[in-house]
């Protein structure tokens, strides 16, 4: 640490004009400051201290003329409104304190301020001006109690540290911080299409905190806008011989030689604007103490605590126009400013960008110089504008093969997220569940995956557009990646919940997750905290327990009633001796016991070991399994919906020719591509839900252009290329694949029937939702799940509702009424293609079976239990250990 040896000598009152009494004096020793301050001995003076560097290294050997001219900017703004009596009766007084660029420094001088703080009435604080002094004086003077918490309004530091309020409560900048000028650059990376670019930074705290935010680079500058007013002041000084020595009586660092010939620094209008924002700031607080016409500074005034002025700063909107001395090209640009709760500046005035961005070339030769600086774009606002003819450097900054380094392995747990009155929650697999370490995530879904997530969008903006729902209200969503994992799941749930409660009071229900493992790992949380969750697709048996899930609702069935179909088909056909094929999780567990269970009642045998399939099953490792009980021909399959045509291929390929029939769960159901191309699993029954195929959904898919909204949605493009087996101009990715023909996710067709039953739960928690709102108008501000409840479980179907005899979506345990449709695998004779026939339903339990329209493998099928010997005589004795699995 820099060592320092400082003498304070008190000394009676002097000064002038602007009030800055006193002087500061370089001493023969590089380690020693000397300062001389002054006491005040009237009332109606102010002081608002202010940390200058005044010297760019920390020897304080070498002038920082740019820290010079904002000092002097911030006298020269004092001077006038004093001139003015802005502060009626009250003169404003800036009290500079260098700090050499030296955090050490900035802290030793922060620590004075504190000390000076009643004798000197010192109010506030403007600068320092590095991130790094401004980290340790900022958190200094955040931590002190309230009475002398002073508000500190920084001028140059941009780093995007200080958005954290819990350590920099007291600090607000008029400069725009990093994250807007990332935003900036980020915006010209996007418009020239580049994604592969190096990072050169400094070595220190502000560019490395800029670097990771930002992980990018380009040519961003700050705006470079003269303060004309300002600039004849400056001019003057350096000019007039006299006036300059009149000056530096205020401001001592100011010589000729440095004046002389120095452009104006591009912080002078961020410095200016810091001592407008103080100065109305303090005139706000002597209003509110002393009265509208009270002339000078009462006691209130003087000794309130220094936060509340932070409380007024933070409220503050700063019309420039709004000064008795006024800048000209502020009042031009009817500038207005204010701040966010994080104490940064906003625009409320859009005449003004905040970053410009600037391209170097060559001359054009009419200048002496080698390279001009030429505008190309500027950001405004959360608005980036670009100068179009720019197209010619869209070939640069590319990736040109494979970039894998560049591919994250940390994607955001959001998918979507859009703010509203109301909170729509989602929970959907983007990525399959990760293997080995936990809570991680494994490979993009190709199906089942973004295809059905943006339902909830889907559904969600057409209440928003429409007049009958939520007229008064606009509805926001969260839609989240669960990674089928429950763990996943559940820390993603938790991290959204604990981030801000007022997010919270806006949730009016939940939809999914997807699986039944993430679905019950998600009831457990939302049902103790009485939030509404409706689930899409899973199944499991104990969600249908109201009492540990009472605020649970899903348009799917329950696995039992699927294991119940199943069998009865089993017996349909003729068999009594079975196998089963599970996935590894609740829902393929649920599905086992279900069916071990409904077997006794229905006389039929399992054998004796049931099959797990885990998620790095290749399909392969299932065939030994199933040969090994060759009298059992008919095998259960109870598969999660992405492994089913893992395992399909696996049956096609070496099971084809051996007799044996595959009866499988709702989560095959009608899905093409898991029978196309695959004869061998001709004569295969399976079951499905159906709501319907919502054309219209499908249309909304079509027209998203993977290439111009991937940046509003991060896993469009590697979705599209994950499901149509090529890459985008933009991938990281292209080994092995060929270039995408067009910029669309999906083919026509190709759609889910899963998307149906996710368009169902969204509506009918929307649905629900504006029927209690109409009934209670103040439902919105305390959301009832009960009172939601009992609404939504009144809601009929809409996207594809079969005709059926049921009036509701959900019977009295919350389950889905949708029933099932029948089908049986066969060959088209004129493509010698595989295709389900229907050959029957399941609706309200009322069974319509047409056994006749079953394939020749189906209905010639031998699979029978040997009663008189072994296991199988066992079995039919209802010995117990057959359900041992």
């Amino acid at each position: 640490m820099l060592a320092l040896n400082v003498r304070i000598i008190v000394i009676g009152q002097m000064g002038n004009q602007n009030g800055s009494h006193g002087t500061v004096q370089r001493s023969e020793s590089a380690n020693e400051v000397e300062v001389t301050v002054h006491r005040s001995k009237s009332t109606n003076e102010v002081r608002v201290a202010g940390l200058f560097s005044i010297y760019s290294d920390p020897e304080c050997l070498d002038i920082d003329i740019a820290s010079v001219q904002a000092l002097e900017s911030v006298f020269w703004i004092f001077e006038h409104l004093n001139t003015h009596q802005y502060i009626p009766g009250v003169k404003l007084v800036l009290q500079p304190y260098k700090t050499c660029c030296s955090p050490q420094m900035s802290s030793l001088q922060t620590a004075r301020i504190v000390s000076e703080i009643d004798d000197k009435v010192l109010m506030g604080v403007i600068g320092p001006v590095t991130s790094a002094e401004t980290n340790i004086s900022s958190e200094f003077l955040s931590s002190l109690p309230a009475r002398y918490r002073l508000p500190q309004v920084v001028y140059q530091p941009t780093s995007s540290l200080f958005t954290n309020k819990d350590t920099y409560s007291n600090l607000l900048r008029v400069v725009p911080s990093d994250n807007t000028q990332v935003k900036t650059i980020i915006a010209l990376l996007k418009r020239l299409d580049w994604n592969y670019i190096s990072v050169i930074r400094e070595d220190d705290m502000y560019a490395m905190n800029a670097t990771d935010h930002l992980k990018t680079l380009a040519k961003s500058e700050h705006i470079s806008r003269d303060i004309s007013e300002f600039a004849l002041h400056w001019e003057k000084i350096a000019s007039n011989e006299t006036f300059l020595m009149e000056r530096a009586i205020t401001n001592p660092w100011l010589n000729k030689e440095a004046v002389l010939g120095t452009d104006q620094s591009i912080y002078v209008q961020y410095s200016i604007k810091t001592a407008y924002v103080m100065a109305m700031a303090l005139r706000s607080l002597h209003t509110s103490m002393c009265g509208e016409s009270f002339n000078g500074a009462c006691s209130d005034f003087v000794n309130s605590d220094r936060n509340s002025l932070i409380d007024i700063m933070s409220n503050l909107t700063v019309n420039f126009t709004d000064f008795p001395f006024t800048i000209s090209s502020f009042v031009k640009d009817d500038l207005t400013i204010k701040f966010d709760r994080f104490g940064e500046i906003q625009l409320v005035s859009a005449h003004v960008p905040m970053y410009e961005v600037y391209r170097y070339k060559e001359c054009d030769g009419t200048t002496t110089e080698a390279l001009c600086k030429v505008k190309i774009a500027d950001y405004t606002n959360d608005t980036f504008s670009i100068n179009e003819s720019l197209h010619n450097l869209r070939g640069y900054g590319q990736c040109s093969g494979s970039c894998l380094e560049c591919m994250s392995e940390d994607l955001p747990s959001e998918i979507i997220n859009k703010p509203g009155d109301l909170i729509v929650v989602g929970l959907m697999p983007m990525h399959d569940q990760g293997q080995g370490s936990p809570l991680t995530c494994g490979d993009i879904r190709p199906s089942i995956g973004l295809d059905i997530t943006l339902a909830i969008q889907y559904v969600v903006e057409s209440v928003n557009n429409a007049t009958d729902m939520f007229p008064d209200k606009t509805i926001g969503y969260t839609i989240m990646d669960t990674c089928n994992d429950p763990l996943v799941t559940q820390k993603r749930i938790l991290d959204m919940l604990s981030t801000d409660g007022e997010y919270r009071n806006k949730i009016l229900g939940v939809i999914g997750p997807l699986g039944s493992t993430a679905t019950i790992s998600a009831a457990g949380i939302f049902s103790s905290l009485g939030i509404v969750q409706v689930g899409c697709c899973s199944s499991a048996q104990i969600l249908s327990n109201t009492n540990m899930y009472p605020t649970f609702l899903r348009v799917s069935t329950s696995i039992y009633k699927q294991a119940e179909l199943m069998v009865k088909l089993a017996k349909k056909i003729g068999t009594n001796y079975i196998q089963i094929v599970y996935s590894k999780g609740e829902f393929g567990a649920s599905g086992r016991d279900a069916i071990l269970l409904l077997a006794q009642e229905y006389s039929i045998c399992v054998v004796e070991n049931s099959l797990p399939v885990g998620e790095d099953s290749n399909g392969y490792d299932v065939l030994p399994h199933i040969r090994k009980y060759p009298d059992a021909r008919v095998v259960m399959l109870f598969l999660r919906s992405h492994k089913a045509s893992v395992v399909a291929e696996a049956l096609n390929t070496f099971l084809k020719d051996d007799g044996f029939i595959f009866i499988a769960s709702d989560s095959w159901g009608k899905r093409e591509d898991n029978i196309l191309g695959r004869p061998g699993l001709r004569g295969m029954i399976t079951i499905s839900q159906e709501m319907g195929y919502d054309f219209g959904y499908e249309d909304y898919l079509m027209s998203i252009n993977v290439t111009e909204a991937r940046y509003d949605n991060s896993f469009l493009e590697r979705f599209a290329e994950a499901r149509l087996g090529c890459y985008f101009e933009s991938s990281f990715n292209r080994y092995g694949k060929p270039k995408c023909v067009d910029d669309h996710m999906i083919q026509p067709g190709t759609l889910d029937p899963w998307h149906s039953f996710v368009l169902n739960a969204v509506y009918a928690l929307l649905k629900g939702g504006d029927n209690a709102l109409k009934e209670r108008p103040m439902f919105a501000n305390d959301i009832d799940a009960e009172f939601l409840l009992d609404h939504v479980r009144k809601v009929p179907q809409k996207y594809g509702a079969p005709a059926r005899s049921q009036t509701y979506m959900f019977d009295k345990t919350g389950d889905g009424t949708v029933g099932f449709h029948i089908y049986n695998v066969h060959i088209n004779q004129t493509s010698n293609q595989p295709m389900y026939v229907k050959v029957g339903q399941w609706l309200d339990d009322l069974l319509l079976f047409n056994d006749t329209m079953l394939d020749d493998k189906t209905q010639t099928l031998d699979s029978q239990c040997k009663t008189q010997e072994g296991y199988c005589a066992k079995c039919f004795q209802g010995n117990d250990d057959r359900l041992y699995v």
